[in-house]
Parts: structure tokens; C-alpha cells; sequence
């Protein structure tokens, strides 16, 4: 299906692309479906254009998109915390992995945290804007507390 069906039907929408891969321990659906680079080689290449995205997990030194890294895609540079909200250092430093070098117009780094309270969801986005004057930010508060993060999220500088 990836490499037969899938272009044609992306194709059809006209509209920019995010190509995203989670292992399955890091998404909260369980997968039987393991894929390599070399499954997906030929869909990338085929829509390697400046107004599709690639996620890049910040967890993982290496992605299976790691071959494109220096392509056209724009970049979104991600993480995901399931239990918590992040503070300020932490933030920095998952940015900080990504060398000043590789930061360009093309980059976005994206944030996916769940908060334990509104003060939490509040002081989360509050720091996505904080850090949106700087860098290309995504801030999304999962669970109950983040709901309008997610409708909202223009509001804190959240791309």
C-alpha cells in the first residue's frame, strides 16, 4: 500500500505532506508493522518538496527519514512526554541537540506534553511562546487540560 496506493492518493489532496514514524513504544497505538528506510524510499523521493515535512524524534539519534535529512522536506524536530510538562531547561536542552548549523527556515521543533493541571497547560504554552520568538515552535498540551491548547494553540505563538 505505502509504495502503490499512497502516492496516488496524496497526490489527489494537493496539500503539503508530514511524513511522521513512531516506533511503537513511543505512540500510544501498538503496531505489527515495522519499516525500514528502503520500504519508504521511493514515496520520499517522490514527494521530496519544500512544502512537505519530515518528524525528526528528538529521542532517537537516527529516523528512518535520516537519508533525507539534507533534502527538500521541511524539518519538525519532535518530542513526546506522556506524563509530564517540560520546564524551560528541559526544553533547551532537547533543542540544543540539533546543531546551530542545522537550524534554518526549514525547521520547526515540536512539543507534545501532557499537563497534570490548567496552571500546567498555562505555564507549558506560555514557554512555547516564549521560545516561538526564536525558533519555529509547535506546543501541543495532551489529555483533558490541553484541549484548547490544541484549538488555541496561535495564541501562545504555537505554529
Amino acid at each position: 500500500f505505502i509504495c502503490n496506493e499512497l502516492p496516488g492518493k496524496l497526490k489527489m489532496i494537493d496539500k503539503p505532506i508530514l511524513f511522521t514514524y513512531r516506533l511503537p513504544e513511543d505512540s500510544s497505538l501498538s503496531s505489527s508493522t515495522t519499516l525500514t528506510e528502503k520500504d519508504l524510499r521511493v514515496l520520499l523521493n517522490e514527494f521530496n518538496d519544500s512544502r512537505n515535512f519530515l518528524d525528526f524524534d528528538l529521542k532517537y539519534e537516527s529516523s528512518i527519514f535520516q537519508n533525507f535529512r539534507e533534502s527538500f522536506y521541511n524539518s519538525i524536530y519532535s518530542y513526546h512526554n506522556f506524563e509530564r510538562t517540560l520546564e524551560k531547561t528541559e526544553l533547551m536542552d532537547w533543542i540544543q541537540k540539533i546543531p546551530v548549523k542545522s537550524i534554518s527556515e526549514k525547521t520547526y521543533f515540536k512539543f507534545a506534553v501532557m499537563a497534570n493541571s490548567l496552571v500546567d497547560a498555562e505555564n507549558f504554552m506560555k514557554l512555547i511562546g516564549e521560545l516561538s520568538g526564536k525558533y519555529k515552535m509547535i506546543g501541543i498540551v495532551m489529555g483533558e487540560f490541553g484541549v484548547y491548547s490544541r484549538v488555541f494553540g496561535d495564541l501562545y505563538g504555537s505554529l
